[in-house]
């Protein structure tokens, strides 16, 4: 993989949280300097973050970090591994402390050979109320988020939204996972693999990921991106997708 990979995969993550912010009231964003400061009024750190690709100038970062305090939502830096020694070096001048695990950044560099559908899932894209409310369900099942919360990140404009694309996964009749396509030029940006705890471990969580590339190709993306967590580390692997880069968080003290 190259460096193309590694932008492409950091530019999917920021236009990602920027729809989100689009669609929510109180949602805003500032770019300061190479930073970009995203802020989405869900009282949640994960969902208000300041990305840090590059050795950030002290100043800069200090200007994203107070702009981000003055919204009044809990926030975290998210930073790449090439800039984490340099953030590390201001982070307590800063009021920021190192937290959490890194995650990877992983790409699947062509979406040409992604299998037929599995016919245990049965997987659609979101189109109403509906189908909507199924997906705040299982997002708050899977990922142990108040249902309050889930609502706010799956706002209904959503809907109508050309790069984005909502899916749910039912297993005999019961909506079990949930997914979400994020594009950005040729990127499909995969999102929001979730698999309620009934349904874990049958391969619904890698039927869900297929899905959403399909529909990212059927789009008119060539190439997949995605930021995994530990459980779905070894799934992606298998499915062809390499870590190009990897993102670590800062929170304030």
């Amino acid at each position: 993989m190259t460096s193309d990979a590694v932008a492409a995969a950091n530019a999917n993550m920021v236009a990602a949280f920027a729809r989100l912010s689009d669609h929510t009231p109180t949602g805003s964003s500032r770019t300061v300097g190479e930073l970009t400061a995203i802020t989405t009024g869900v009282p949640v750190p994960f969902f208000n973050p300041v990305f840090v690709f590059e050795p950030p100038a002290r100043d800069d970062l200090s200007r994203a970090v107070s702009w981000m305090a003055e919204q009044a939502v809990p926030f975290r830096v998210t930073v790449a591994e090439p800039a984490v020694d340099a953030t590390a070096s201001l982070a307590a001048d800063l009021g920021l402390e190192r937290t959490g695990d890194p995650q990877p950044g992983m790409v699947l560099g062509s979406l040409d050979e992604i299998p037929r559908s599995d016919d245990r899932v049965d997987i659609e894209v979101v189109t109403d109320a509906t189908g909507l409310d199924a997906f705040v369900a299982v997002t708050s099942a899977a990922f142990g988020m108040p249902e309050p919360v889930a609502r706010q990140v799956a706002p209904e404009s959503l809907l109508d939204d050309e790069t984005v694309q909502i899916l749910v996964g039912r297993v005999e009749g019961e909506p079990a996972a949930s997914g979400l396509l994020v594009r950005s030029g040729d990127v499909a940006g995969v999102y929001n693999i979730g698999v309620t705890e009934a349904f874990r471990r049958r391969g619904v969580g890698e039927a869900m990921t297929w899905a959403v590339l399909r529909a990212g190709r059927e789009a008119g993306g060539t190439v997949g991106a995605l930021q995994s967590s530990e459980m779905g580390y070894s799934v992606y692997e298998g499915m062809g997708f390499e870590t190009v880069v990897t993102y670590h968080s800062f929170s304030p003290v």
